[in-house]
């Protein structure tokens, strides 16, 4: 379910802080895909953050996959704000979500939760500057 910025700016700087539970995206070079190593879970109820750094403009896709159905927020920081981007619930296999867009460098926050609240399962968080093969 999609997170407003305003009225929670707070909660979301206090997650994009706390290096305990935001983990951490590799972004791959132009033409490559990266996938997180980790599977991460959605029956805990709660939403999980991810962070990652863009160091040059590119069109960058950014999905998840497996058999939760997930809904992600992507965020940009910008010195102070926290400035939404995109959130998205469907891609082409209808239970994970997708962005494909033109990123400028800067930091990210990614925010990953279940789309009807209730979704439990397993998923893994994917970046690439070319379309991944999981969605060829």
């Amino acid at each position: 379910m999609r997170l407003k910025v305003e009225g929670n700016e707070a909660f979301l700087r206090a997650r994009f802080e706390d290096t305990s539970s935001t983990y951490r995206v590799a972004v791959p070079p132009l033409g490559e895909s990266q996938k997180t190593r980790q599977t991460f879970n959605l029956t805990d109820g709660k939403a999980d953050f991810f962070l990652f750094t863009i160091k040059e403009t590119l069109y960058y896709f950014v999905y998840s996959t497996g058999g939760a159905d997930t809904w992600g927020d992507l965020y940009k920081v910008e010195k102070d704000l926290i400035k939404p981007i995109a959130g998205t619930g469907k891609w082409a296999d209808g239970g994970n979500f997708a962005f494909q867009r033109i990123l400028e460098p800067g930091d990210y926050l990614l925010r990953v939760t279940s789309e009807t609240g209730k979704a439990e399962g397993t998923y893994q968080i994917g970046i690439s500057t070319s379309l991944p093969e999981d969605y060829q």
